[in-house]
């Protein structure tokens, strides 16, 4: 209790952390806002060995558009708010280990859905983590993918 005065009387710590607190309410604003608009579709080529793709096969494409927004939703759970802390790094494994197809195909539903006017090289790069440095070999390998397949 004694602490708590102190804080309370010192105007100094006071106003830290109410800047602190206020910083953190206007970011977490701008993050969770960002992800509810929808955008007209990023359209890339697609290039796949998948012959049922390649046909056309519309169970093939399906099956891929359903992935694929599985992906982008996971991708998009995890980037969201506040989360520097604690990070489930799934989502990131899954689209590197996609082929091209369902990478790219996420690619473009994580920008239609969640992007805002932002790719999704964007909001990685806007992603933060503490003393992660498995995320920041994730991220680096994601952004090396997306340049080989031409996407900013």
């Amino acid at each position: 209790m004694k602490v708590w005065e102190a804080i309370v009387n010192n105007k100094v710590a006071v106003a830290i952390i109410a800047l602190v607190i206020l910083i953190l309410v206007i970011w977490a604003l701008f993050r969770f806002r960002k992800g509810n608009k929808k955008n007209d579709p990023i359209t890339t080529t697609i290039r796949t060995n998948n012959q049922a793709l390649l046909d056309g096969d519309p169970a093939a494409i399906e099956d891929l558009n359903n992935r694929a927004k599985n992906l982008a939703a996971r991708l998009y759970a995890e980037m969201k708010g506040l989360n520097f802390f604690w990070r489930d790094f799934t989502p990131y494994k899954d689209l590197l280990a996609a082929d091209e197809a369902l990478f790219q195909a996420t690619y473009n539903e994580f920008n239609v859905l969640y992007g805002d006017g932002e790719t999704l090289r964007q909001w990685l790069v806007d992603e933060s983590a503490v003393g992660v440095n498995e995320f920041d070999v994730l991220r680096s390998a994601i952004f090396t993918k997306m340049t080989q397949y031409g996407l900013q």
